[in-house]
């Protein structure tokens, strides 16, 4: 396959010294090298624009938006020892400015949450805060292509000369894409040049695969640079053109994304301490992506996986949407109800009626309720209903979410999950664990948010 970086690609990486003639270039190994311990500096910066792809709701309606993303991010990492790739990192850096339509906004990472842990688990990557969940919004921000800690998996495990070209394998790009899946992969390398401190390489090619349930087409263009004494990578820069469908839970894409990265050895005063490092290697060893998500209006905030996708907030209604490697899951609406004086002996039973009258004349039967006290000190009541929808099986998870018997003015939260019944194995505990997830709080007035960052 032919490389072709793109013209910027070119000038943002380029040699500190001359180039030894092709004649006289000896075989040389690229690396890798995983350089535990050192600490080193990453810059990303990142550049997204094309449009936001809507399904036709309405024949006059436009169905693309326009849509603008910059973010810089800085950090300095240090990779750790264990059975698979992690690393340490201290954020110096993170914001971004959105543009979708006429709508702008400006994201930055918290000081709490600029400690974090990576680590490759199941083939992804997981990104930890190590003070506790970070928001939707600064995951989303930090959740980046191009992270630094694969970036070595490029190069070739044997000697290669000037003109030697190799296959990157489809786990690589998966992390290095942010993809879920790769069903088809034709991407290359090329030794491009050499001299005997550094090696520039090219790479190109094509990647088919699903992000978030939705099929995805990615075009890749890039070149980056190898410090040969380190076996690393010190410049990256590629050039993404992705076409993705409209998913189950998230907009279509078609849009290009460029990405330069730029790694350096840390400053001796680098903000990832000793002490820092310490704290941080206690979650290494049970690292949970977990997300919260803040609704202020509605008068609530819900830790959990990232997994889940709001798709819609209107007044005192939410809309979220499970999706995992094969598609949605299952569809959850969440709706903020009065406060209410509930009797602990009536209560369950009176939601299950509430329940099977929602339900209307859908042939139902209540297949199991219970109560119990969320980790947030919620009382908790379940119902779950089996019936049919179009002949086709289906249950209804229902809960309501009301605050301790201390804070009975705070409102309360109805949840409904409706799942086909063929996918409740797959669904497990997902539904149950985002319940416990859930802290009642005092409501306020919020604005409607569109985040374009959410990959």
């Amino acid at each position: 396959m032919s490389v072709r970086p793109l013209n910027f690609l070119v000038a943002t990486v380029g040699f500190a010294c001359s180039l030894l003639p092709a004649a006289v270039a000896p075989a040389i190994e690229l690396g890798p090298d995983d350089a535990l311990g050192v600490r080193q500096s990453v810059q990303l910066e990142l550049e997204l624009g094309g449009d936001l792809v809507f399904e036709p709701s309405d024949p006059k309606q436009p169905t693309k938006t326009p849509v603008h993303v910059e973010a810089k991010l800085g950090y300095d990492e240090v990779r750790q020892p264990g059975d698979t790739v992690q690393s340490i990192r201290y954020y110096t850096e993170a914001s971004a400015t959105t543009k979708v339509g006429n709508n702008t906004r400006n994201l930055q990472l918290t000081d709490e949450h600029r400690l974090m842990v990576a680590k490759l688990q199941g083939g992804t990557r997981l990104l930890c805060g190590v003070a506790g969940p970070l928001e939707q919004e600064e995951f989303d921000l930090v959740d980046v292509v191009g992270d630094s800690l694969v970036l070595e998996w490029l190069l070739p495990a044997r000697d290669v000369e000037k003109g030697d070209s190799w296959q990157a394998d489809m786990a690589t790009l998966q992390v290095l894409t942010g993809l879920d899946s790769i069903e088809q992969c034709e991407v290359s390398n090329v030794l491009s040049d050499s001299n005997p401190q550094y090696a520039r390489c090219q790479l190109a090619g094509s990647v088919q695969g699903t992000i978030h349930g939705a099929a995805v087409t990615l075009e890749l263009d890039g070149i980056y640079l190898v410090n040969l004494a380190q076996g690393q990578l010190t410049h990256f820069n590629l050039a993404i053109r992705q076409k993705r469908q409209v998913g189950p839970a998230t907009p279509g894409l078609d849009v290009v994304t460029k990405i330069r990265i730029r790694r350096t050895p840390a400053a001796s005063d680098s903000p990832l301490t000793d002490e820092r490092m310490a704290t941080a290697e206690k979650a290494l060893e049970t690292p949970q992506q977990l997300v919260r998500t803040t609704n202020p209006r509605m008068g609530f905030a819900a830790v959990h996986d990232t997994q889940w996708h709001v798709t819609s907030r209107a007044g005192g209604n939410m809309a979220l949407r499970r999706v995992n490697v094969d598609g949605m899951l299952t569809h959850a609406n969440i709706t903020k109800l009065a406060p209410r004086t509930l009797e602990a002996d009536t209560a369950l039973g009176e939601f299950r009626a509430d329940v099977l009258r929602s339900l209307g004349s859908s042939p139902t039967n209540v297949a199991a309720d219970e109560q119990w006290i969320n980790p947030q000190g919620c009382r908790v009541m379940s119902v779950t209903v089996v019936g049919k929808v179009n002949d086709q099986p289906v249950e209804w998870h229902c809960y309501q979410v009301a605050p301790s018997v201390e804070n009975e003015s705070l409102h309360r939260l109805a949840l409904t999950f409706t799942v086909e019944q063929e996918k409740v194995e797959s669904l497990g505990t997902a539904d149950r664990d985002l319940v416990d997830g859930i802290e009642l709080t005092a409501d306020t007035v919020e604005q409607a948010i569109v985040n374009p960052l959410r990959k």
